[in-house]
């Protein structure tokens, strides 16, 4: 789901990224209110590899359905990758919203990988091979007999990340996120975003929009709390959208949203200790270094035991703050080295 940018420390700082996922809007279906849950938690996980990587040692991943008091019937909108094809590791979150958020996440997770290890550049131009297989895996949502009238308001995030070696690519659209944590010397470890959130209050973002004749703007609440900036069509109070990019998503779209990813180059190193991709369930009150730092507290443990750890640790912070809690996927990946 849409979201603020990752709140910091105190009250006043967390209630200006406050979400609220019920927006307020004629849109009922912003933000996948129509799925929201009072269920326990459905959860997929996916256990550790041990692929031959110089660098990459185990990677696991998590990911649990939220909670919301005003609907019983929620599908988990995430999903994850954690896969390898010969010495490449690929990985990616995705965070669905709207009414059928899920279907799209789900339909992505299924044809984008082979799309991306098929391709003739993946070997060669991993960014070719990336923007290719992302745009052909999305013009085949689009065009799909069952699905291409379910994405006029549902879309999907999407962060991925490529290993191979000591290369990293990234691909982002949306806010979804991936940090790395890396070793400094005093034994403690740096978090560093991968990735940047895409939010509609961007300048190069909102200057984008609002060219197309999309309107960028916050909803007050009643509390006098402003929630995160969203997208709108110059005449309607629809879709309400918290991001600027995302895959799907058409009337959005429309309005200036984009699903162009922004693919970025590193070099991991001996020094790079451990990766955490993460859909916004987890960003939204953790920033990077509280991420990282609660990784290196808990080492010892297995990787999808960490990933739950901290998704409990989000969820507590949700429920401190607000009357709902987002789905939140973790995927974890420990380098060489790591734990010490």
């Amino acid at each position: 789901m849409a979201a603020a940018s990752s709140a910091g420390s105190t009250n006043s700082q967390v209630n200006k990224a406050r979400k609220r996922l019920s927006i307020v809007s004629a849109n009922t279906l912003a933000d996948g209110l129509s799925h929201a849950t009072i269920e326990d938690e459905a959860q997929q996980s996916e256990g550790a590899s041990g692929f031959e990587s110089p660098f990459v040692s185990i990677y696991g991943g998590k990911s649990v359905k939220g909670y919301a008091p005003y609907n019983p019937s929620k599908a988990n909108q995430d999903c994850f990758i954690a896969q390898s094809y010969d010495q490449s590791l690929i990985l990616c979150v995705m965070d669905g919203h709207g009414e059928n958020g899920e279907i799209v996440s789900g339909f992505l997770k299924e044809i984008w990988p082979d799309l991306l290890a098929s391709h003739p550049e993946f070997y060669t131009d991993v960014p070719t091979a990336l923007r290719d297989s992302i745009a052909t895996a999305e013009q085949e949502l689009l065009t799909h007999k069952d699905y291409s009238k379910m994405v006029d308001f549902s879309g999907t995030t999407f962060v991925a990340a490529v290993v191979r070696d000591d290369d990293m690519w990234v691909a982002n659209i949306g806010d979804s996120r991936i940090t790395k944590a890396t070793r400094t010397p005093n034994g403690a470890f740096r978090a560093e975003a991968m990735s940047e959130d895409h939010k509609p209050d961007l300048p190069a973002e909102k200057a984008r929009i609002l060219e197309k004749g999309g309107r960028v703007f916050a909803v007050t609440y009643d509390d006098g709390i402003d929630g995160p900036h969203r997208v709108w069509l110059k005449n309607m109070d629809i879709p309400g959208l918290a991001m600027s990019r995302s895959l799907g998503d058409t009337v959005a779209h429309s309005a200036g949203v984009i699903s162009d990813p922004e693919i970025t180059h590193s070099k991991l190193t001996s020094d790079t200790a451990f990766l955490v991709l993460a859909s916004d369930g987890l960003w939204e009150f953790m920033d990077d270094q509280c991420v990282v730092d609660m990784v290196a507290q808990n080492q010892t443990d297995d990787t999808e035991t960490i990933c739950q750890k901290l998704i409990d640790e989000a969820k507590k912070r949700w429920m401190d703050e607000e009357e709902v809690v987002d789905d939140t996927t973790v995927i974890l990946v420990h380098m060489q080295g790591f734990p010490e």
